[in-house]
């Protein structure tokens, strides 16, 4: 067989709508044995506060826009709640939805990839394994909370499909409302503050070719308005120890920690040699970014819708990793394996692909594959400990469960072990909450 025979079966549409169907098939299924198996019905943690709205009878507008620690809960509040009504506030059911979240995003993403490249391409195979893996546990098996990471990473996938449609009044109508949909819903705030700095390259664009100014004018304006009516009544989570923990002096850590972010989603579950593909990822994402970005805002013509979509993918990305580099920094690299933060990363995954994908240098398909080897082994490979902590999660939670409905006596329960199900100095609101919870025999009492 010659290499140009194996170069068509490889490439062959049939072949990679097959093989990426049966990827997203198989990293569904044991996804969701995965989570079902390590799923305990009793909240946790920072559940408690994420679901007070519904302790304290909020409407739907409140418990939109309740406020939990920097960033809001949006529409994540609104489904949890609706799932709430619905199952009983039934933790397994909120772990399944996500995981049918993340098929979903997996699915937009496959889709949004083929609009850009224009064609199929062996490497969206690769995809489910970016957005279907058990590297992500955290997500669903920790304190789960679809408005924290899945359901921006949602909004940013629509965001970006939104730039396909020709209509530029229906686009802008649209992204809007997406806009402020992200705005409020976890931390996709850092999409809003991105696209507010695409907007305004692409004004200034605009206004150099005297073209759309009206629209792109109005649009910027709406963005500004989202932006401050998401800081109307907006609480400064942190506390003066907290401002002062953050300083100057941990600027040297943050290449090192946005690296152990990447490395976290290339399946690492350790600071170790993963670290060095990871910087090599992050260093081409922040290249082909800055590159764009200026490309637009001097007005360069090699910059194309396609880039674009790219561009606000990777620009989203990229500014929650250094967010989040900042201001966790403080607790040492090791903060930076925590898999919660995923879904956020895979969209710069995602555009790195594209990149790559779309580069025409001779060795771009040499760094595609070898990136997607090393991720698929990375993926497949057995998953002992992230096994061992999502199993420490669920016997914790498991425990405590056990123990409660045993002897009704949560400071008991909570202190019993060295898993809190809530931090004890605060655990006084606690205790009305498990009775709001058993009075309608909902979650640990179901």
């Amino acid at each position: 067989m010659t290499k140009q025979q194996i170069y068509q079966i490889i490439h062959n549409p049939k072949w990679i709508k097959l093989l990426t169907f049966a990827f997203t098939a198989l990293l569904g299924f044991r996804l969701f044995y995965f989570v079902h198996t390590h799923t305990a019905n009793v909240l946790y943690m920072d559940q408690w506060d994420i679901y007070r709205g519904l302790f304290q009878d909020f409407n739907l507008w409140e418990a939109f826009r309740l406020q939990h620690g920097s960033h809001r809960q949006g529409i994540g509040a609104l489904l949890s709640y609706g799932l709430a009504h619905l199952t009983g506030l039934s933790s397994f059911w909120e772990a399944h939805t996500m995981v049918s979240i993340s098929i979903l995003n997996s699915a937009l993403a496959v889709w949004l990839l083929r609009k850009l490249i224009g064609h199929w391409h062996v490497a969206f195979a690769l995809i489910p394994f970016l957005f279907i893996n058990i590297s992500s546990y955290e997500v669903y098996l920790g304190a789960p909370n679809p408005a924290h990471g899945l359901l921006p990473q949602t909004l940013a996938l629509l965001i970006a499909a939104c730039h396909f449609l020709k209509n530029n009044y229906l686009k802008t109508a649209l992204l809007s409302v997406l806009l402020f949909l992200i705005m409020h819903t976890g931390y996709g705030y850092f999409m809003v503050f991105f696209y507010a700095l695409f907007a305004f390259a692409e004004l200034l664009s605009n206004i150099k070719q005297k073209k759309h100014l009206f629209l792109s004018s109005t649009f910027f304006v709406i963005i500004a308005a989202i932006l401050g009516c998401f800081f109307i009544n907006y609480a400064t989570p942190m506390s003066t120890e907290e401002k002062q923990s953050i300083g100057l002096h941990y600027l040297w850590k943050l290449p090192a920690f946005a690296t152990g972010l990447f490395s976290r989603t290339l399946g690492a579950s350790r600071v170790n040699f993963v670290m060095l593909p990871a910087a090599l990822v992050l260093g081409s994402l922040i290249f082909f970014s800055v590159r764009d970005y200026f490309s637009l805002l001097l007005n360069k013509k090699l910059i194309t819708k396609e880039r674009k979509i790219l561009l606000i993918l990777a620009g989203f990305s990229l500014l929650f990793t250094f967010a989040a580099s900042f201001g966790r920094a403080p607790g040492g690299i090791g903060a930076s394996i925590s898999s919660r933060y995923i879904p956020f990363i895979t969209l710069g995954l995602l555009a790195f692909m594209a990149y790559w994908i779309q580069s025409k240098h001779k060795w771009s398909l040499k760094v595609l594959f070898a990136f997607s080897i090393f991720f698929s082994i990375q993926e497949l490979r057995p998953r002992g400990r992230d096994a061992k902590s999502a199993q420490e999660f669920y016997q914790g939670k498991l425990d405590f469960k056990n123990c409660y409905l045993q002897s009704e006596d949560f400071d008991k329960c909570n202190n019993q072990v060295d898993f809190y199900i809530y931090p004890p100095k605060i655990s006084g609101r606690i205790p009305p909450r498990l009775d709001f919870l058993k009075e309608r025999d909902w979650s640990l009492f179901k």
